[in-house]
């Protein structure tokens, strides 16, 4: 089998990561404090017979932590995080870390 099918299927699977990513993205676009992913990619060395071959390879995604839009909501209890910033939340399973900052008063 020719070694160039591998240096393509690399780039397919890069591009189904890229795909997957935006998805995520679009579907939590509207989510309050949401930090959107961005997919981190490597370059791999493979050897064929006659000579050396570039592959692209998908390392994994990365958090993007840059300050999104600020939105007046005139709620007093609505708050804006310094960069690097997260509240800590207690749920069902466990702390969590948001930056969602529309803040509500409850009986609990």
């Amino acid at each position: 089998m020719s070694s160039g099918i591998y240096v393509a299927l690399s780039g397919a699977v890069a591009q189904e990561t890229t795909l997957e990513t935006t998805a995520t993205n679009l579907a939590n676009a509207s989510t309050s404090g949401y930090q959107r992913l961005r997919p981190v990619f490597r370059e791999v060395l493979g050897r064929s017979v006659k000579r050396q071959l570039h592959f692209g390879a998908v390392a994994g995604t990365a958090l993007d932590t840059s300050t999104g839009d600020i939105r007046a909501t005139k709620r007093e209890l609505d708050v804006v995080l310094p960069k690097d910033s997260y509240l800590v939340v207690q749920t069902a399973r466990g702390i969590r870390y948001t930056r969602a900052g529309s803040l509500n008063v409850s009986n609990d």
